[in-house]
C-alpha cells in the first residue's frame, strides 16, 4: 500500500511538472472567474500600548496610505509611530482594482477593530488582505491562523468532497509552494486537468499560491504548505468535480486559492 501511494504521488508530481512547463501565467481576469463572497475580520485583543491614542492615530494614518502604496505592485508594508500596516492584493490585480479593494478592506478593518483596543487585526476579502500590528513579525497565533472561504453556485448539489479529492488538491498546492516562494512576486499558478471516472466530465482545477513579499522564501514555503494541509481537512465542499466552485485558504502571510471549472466530454455514438 505504501508503494502504491508513493507511486501515485510521484506520478502526480510528474504531471504537475509537465503542466507547469506548458501553462502560461494566467491574467487577473482569468483568475477571478468566480468570486468568493464575504469578508472575514479578526481582531486580536492584547495589552494596550503605552500610548494607545498615538498608536491608534498611527494605525489610521497607515491604513489610509496603504491602498495607494500597494496599488502599483500589489503589496506594501508601512510603519510609523510604533505601528505597522500591510496590504496584499491577490492574483495580478490592476492598480485601480488593488487600490479600491484595499480602501474598502481598510474601512472594514477600522470599523470592526479599534486600534485603541486591539494591537493586531486583519481583514480578508475576495480580492485582498490588510492588517495592522505593533510589530512587523508575525506572532505564533497569527502564523497558525487560517480562514477557509468557499463560494458554491446556488444550483450546486450540497455535498462534501471526499478525503482523496481534498488530498489531491492539497498535493497540487504543495507542489506550488516552492515555486511561489522563489518567484519575483511570490506568486505561482498551475492548472490541473482531469477526466472523471465515467469519462463524461472533464475538470480543471486552477491553484494559485501567493505570499506577502516582506517574508522570506522559507516563511512563504512553510505558510503555503500549512495552508495546503488545512485545505486537505475534510469536509468543506471543495469538490474538484463541481463547476463554478471557488475557495481560498487565507492567512496573515499567504493566500491559497482554488477554482474549479468542468465541461462535458463528447461521448461516441454507438
Amino acid at each position: 500500500m505504501a508503494m502504491a501511494s508513493s507511486a501515485l504521488s510521484s506520478s502526480r508530481a510528474l504531471l504537475l511538472i509537465l503542466l507547469d512547463a506548458v501553462m502560461p501565467l494566467p491574467s487577473a481576469t482569468e483568475l477571478q472567474r468566480v468570486s468568493i463572497t464575504g469578508t472575514v475580520i479578526e481582531c486580536y485583543a492584547s495589552p494596550a500600548p503605552t500610548n494607545a491614542t498615538l498608536f491608534g492615530a498611527s494605525v489610521l494614518s497607515l491604513l489610509a496610505a496603504l491602498p495607494s502604496a500597494a496599488a502599483p505592485t500589489g503589496f506594501a508594508s508601512l510603519h510609523s509611530g510604533g505601528a505597522f500596516a500591510r496590504g496584499l492584493c491577490f492574483s495580478e490585480a490592476t492598480p485601480p482594482e488593488c487600490r479600491r479593494c484595499l480602501s474598502l478592506a481598510a474601512t472594514s478593518l477600522t470599523s470592526a477593530c479599534s486600534a485603541n483596543s486591539y494591537r493586531r487585526a486583519g481583514v480578508w476579502t475576495d480580492g485582498c488582505f490588510a492588517s495592522y500590528a505593533d510589530a512587523n513579525a508575525t506572532t505564533a497565533s497569527e502564523d497558525a491562523q487560517r480562514q477557509r472561504i468557499i463560494s458554491i453556485p446556488a444550483d450546486a448539489l450540497a455535498r462534501n468532497a471526499t478525503v482523496p479529492d481534498l488530498q489531491r488538491l492539497a498535493a497540487m498546492a504543495q507542489f506550488r509552494a516552492p515555486r511561489a516562494a522563489v518567484s519575483d512576486n511570490m506568486l505561482a499558478v498551475v492548472d490541473a486537468p482531469a477526466v472523471a471516472w465515467d469519462y463524461a466530465t472533464r475538470s480543471n482545477v486552477r491553484v494559485l499560491a501567493q505570499c506577502a513579499r516582506d517574508r522570506t522564501a522559507a516563511e512563504c514555503d512553510r505558510c503555503i504548505e500549512y495552508s495546503a494541509r488545512v485545505a486537505a481537512a475534510c469536509c468543506w465542499s471543495l469538490d474538484p468535480w463541481r463547476d463554478g466552485v471557488a475557495a481560498a485558504v487565507a492567512g496573515f502571510n499567504c493566500y491559497l486559492r482554488f477554482e474549479v471549472s468542468t465541461v462535458p466530454v463528447p461521448q461516441p455514438h454507438c
